[in-house]
């Protein structure tokens, strides 16, 4: 069986789970596996609407805590809620330093005053109805070169994609893409 086509079997599984606690946290090894597993800054999650959110309000502070995580609610929609997890150090180092600090700053971000500052502004800017920040995918931890070419809105002159549209280096991405992929699996894997 293929990644893509465990993963989907392990989606349905989880969302059959009897116990909302251990379904929101099947859910969260799932959907944010390779930040859960320490091989990305963040992850960018929709909590959909029912009982797993039900089950985010009562108990996700907590298994937030227990990975070492940090959650900030984006945005609120008829599908769920999306939400922003990441591990803060990791999110410093990787989008405040080099080359994405200058992608952010270029975009108004006060990279300078820090995470907490840059991620103020990444909230606001999802209040805006119809509105989705591109540039987020600095902060998820994609390379640069791939979001600015998202955010140019020119078609992708790779085929492949995966967790970004690939614009620069399909190679690597390719690779990157089944590393994420292992991550996930393993997680589901070992919790299911």
């Amino acid at each position: 069986m293929g990644d893509k086509l465990f993963l989907a079997r392990a989606y349905r599984i989880i969302l059959g789970l009897e116990d909302t606690r251990r379904r929101l946290r099947a859910f969260m090894s799932w959907a944010a596996g390779p930040l859960i597993a320490g091989v990305r800054p963040a992850a960018l999650i929709r909590m959909p609407r029912g009982d797993l959110a039900t089950a985010w309000a009562a108990w996700g502070r907590e298994l937030c805590g227990a990975w070492s995580l940090s959650a900030l609610p984006l945005r609120e929609s008829p599908g769920g809620t999306l939400i922003f997890l990441f591990r803060r150090r990791a999110l410093a180092r990787k989008a405040l330093t080099g080359i994405p600090a200058r992608f952010l700053a270029a975009l108004g971000y006060p990279v300078r005053s820090g995470l907490e500052a840059s991620l103020e502004l990444l909230r606001t800017r999802f209040e805006k109805p119809g509105k989705f920040p591109h540039e987020i995918g600095i902060f998820l931890g994609y390379p640069p070169g791939d979001v600015a070419g998202f955010r140019s809105g020119k078609p992708s002159p790779y085929p492949c994609r995966g967790y970004w549209k690939v614009y620069h280096r399909p190679e690597r991405a390719e690779r990157t893409f089944a590393y994420l992929d292992a991550a996930r699996i393993k997680l589901v894997k070992e919790f299911l």
